[in-house]
């Protein structure tokens, strides 16, 4: 029976409704133009440091106040022509104005791209920001007719996207603290689930950043996943071309959030998929005590997901595609084995028919995605697939020795976490500290070259 919510939790739900309720409004928002700029009104920008540095045209000043915003350029460039537009804010805190510029060039006659208007250090407008033409070749005749600045509703798009997040989250957690003190939540479940937590942010640390990391496969990932946002692509090409599994990202993206903040759920999502999906598979595998069952299950997720070449796909190789098969590939073989099983009434069945299949899917379009980015010649084929098999029976055979484990399982379960977790944090701070880091505001530096 469940308890009636409490005056607290009242008061929480009615806050937050009505912090919805105040941002929806402006997320169907009209976008307003700030400014505009005819290509006449630029002039000269002086003091040039090096004579063959780019000759540089600035606008007038503007206010911009926090929010995200549109630029939208006319031009007419001739061939041989080549600039580079960028909103610029000289005196405010490091990127209090987040944007990768536009990169114009001859027969690309309209250009959009988004600018994000953020001042963590003084919650006020951002003043005497102009727009910069950079004219790399030096001929600067004509070519740009106008410069339009939009402010859109996407700013409250993103608060009330986020708030909707933090909101689920927070509450979620406060039903799990309830369930705790209301002792139906055992003290080994409560470690192995904080403790599955901290291990979802080590694997994911790489990603807690404002910056992006990108594999050797990232980049394709990107661009499909603003192809997706920006473009009506059919269903059919969708599975086809395995594109189902970036919904979620290009979602992000349609909403206003910047290309690399749209991804990086996605990651996040992957990431959770194989270390809950390891533990929630191997749980059920294991036939033992109540503690017994929650700890091995525990060590081998985390085998399963910090092991280096889990790490190293992907952030290293960036093959989020592959990836996938790795993260469902436990959940689909635990569904299989138990819809065998003749002990569950028929509708267990049915459901678990279902999983298997939503899991197959999952797999087929990973699948279909990684071949279409990685390539997959037949020679380097078992070279692919052969460590996402050894990785699961590393990972059973952890959680089996813990279990053979007649005495001292203290010990074993000390020196395993020690085992784990030291190679992982050392891999995990070369590649958050030791790569080159990119700032995807938008998929202008795809497009024309990182």
């Amino acid at each position: 029976m469940h308890n009636k919510p409490s005056r607290n939790q009242i008061l929480l739900y009615a806050a937050e409704l009505l912090v919805i309720l105040l941002l929806l409004p402006g997320c169907f928002r009209k976008p307003v133009q700030t400014a505009v700029f005819d290509g006449t009104e630029f002039v000269r920008q002086t003091g040039k440091a090096n004579p063959s540095d780019a000759e540089r045209y600035v606008s007038g000043g503007m206010e911009l106040r926090p929010g995200v915003y549109q630029v939208m350029i006319d031009s007419d460039l001739q061939d041989g022509q080549l600039c580079r537009a960028a909103l610029v804010c000289e005196d405010k805190p490091f990127r209090s104005l987040r944007g990768n510029g536009i990169q114009l060039w001859a027969g690309r006659e309209h250009t959009v791209s988004d600018y994000y208007a953020c001042d963590y250090y003084v919650c006020a407008h951002l003043k005497d920001v102009f727009v910069r033409l950079s004219f790399e070749d030096g001929d600067v005749s004509g070519g740009i007719r106008e410069v339009r600045i939009y402010r859109t509703g996407a700013g409250n798009r993103i608060l009330l996207t986020l708030f909707l997040i933090c909101g689920s989250v927070l509450n979620g957690l406060l039903a799990f603290r309830r369930r705790i003190r209301e002792g139906r939540v055992t003290k080994q479940r409560q470690i192995v689930f904080f403790s599955l937590v901290g291990v979802t942010l080590l694997a994911f640390f790489p990603y807690l950043t404002d910056y992006m990391i990108l594999g050797t496969d990232s980049a394709g990932y990107l661009l499909r996943m603003e192809t997706l946002a920006s473009e009506s692509v059919s269903l059919r090409q969708s599975l086809r071309e395995g594109l189902l599994p970036l919904y979620l990202p290009a979602a992000l993206r349609r909403i206003g959030f910047s290309t690399m903040a749209s991804y990086k759920p996605a990651v996040l999502f992957s990431v959770c998929l194989a270390l809950w999906g390891a533990y929630h598979a191997l749980r059920r595998c294991i036939q033992t005590d109540e503690t017994t069952r929650e700890y091995a299950a525990l060590l081998g997720a985390m085998t399963y997901a910090l092991c280096p070449w889990s790490l190293r796909l992907l952030y290293r190789e960036g093959a989020w595609g592959r990836y996938l098969i790795f993260a469902a590939f436990p959940l689909l073989c635990i569904s299989l084995w138990e819809l065998l099983q003749r002990r569950y009434a028929p509708a267990q069945r049915l459901c678990r028919l279902i999983f298997s299949l939503l899991w197959a899917a999952l797999i087929f379009q990973g699948f279909l995605l990684d071949r279409s980015l990685s390539g997959g010649t037949g020679e380097n084929r078992l070279v692919r697939w052969a460590p996402l098999l050894l990785t699961l029976l590393l990972a059973a055979a952890v959680s089996t020795l813990y279990i053979r484990t007649q005495k001292h399982k203290q010990i074993f379960l000390f020196a395993a976490l020690l085992l784990l977790l030291i190679p992982a944090v050392y891999y995990v701070n070369e590649i958050a500290f030791h790569s080159d880091v990119y700032y995807l505001y938008s998929a202008e530096p795809l497009f024309s070259g990182i």
